[in-house]
């Protein structure tokens, strides 16, 4: 259930689009079945979705197998026909903005980190990051939150993957990604 109003918007996008990229996916996705209405005090929208059993993988559990399925999914999911859409409105992501875009905002981060990190060494960090190339080509799907808490390994078989609908950010979209090697 979405817990911010940013988040709140996503929901009708994840209602229009997982139906439409999950047939296209090698790995479960669970489509939306339903969406539940504002009520007793919860003001927003909120999807409904099939139980899917699994865990999210933790330091140890990754295995060869499993980074070639997510690699898998990842090249699937840019593969799928974006229907024409573009990279704007709730169909945009800042992180597949040009990554100069980020930089003002990166730096003062940072900055603000003082102590806590190691402020010479992530500066390197982000000045070889800024050298990656933009993408010039046309627009692809993207899921731009592919973290643990976003993705089930299957209980039955730690190499099965399962990625989810972020709920929080409704995290799927259609970016402009890099063209390292690999991507």
């Amino acid at each position: 259930m979405p817990r911010t109003p940013g988040a709140a918007e996503g929901i009708t996008k994840e209602q229009q689009l997982v139906p439409h990229l999950a047939p296209h996916l090698p790995v479960p996705v669970p489509v939306p079945v339903g969406v539940g209405e504002a009520a007793f005090g919860y003001p927003w929208q909120w999807s409904v979705h099939p139980w899917v059993p699994g865990r999210n993988p933790v330091p140890g559990m990754v295995d060869d197998h499993l980074a070639i399925q997510l690699a898998d999914f990842v090249n699937s999911l840019r593969r799928i026909d974006t229907l024409g859409l573009r990279p704007q409105g709730s169909l945009h992501s800042y992180r597949a903005d040009p990554i100069e875009r980020r930089d003002s905002a990166t730096r003062a981060s940072i900055a603000a980190c003082g102590d806590l990190l190691n402020v010479a060494l992530t500066e390197a960090a982000w000045e070889k990051a800024r050298r990656v190339i933009d993408h010039a080509g046309p627009a692809v799907w993207m899921h731009s939150d592919l973290h643990p808490g976003n993705i089930l390994v299957s209980v039955d078989c730690i190499g099965c993957l399962a990625v989810l609908p972020r709920h929080e950010r409704a995290d799927h979209g259609l970016g402009e990604t890099c063209d390292c090697p690999g991507h």
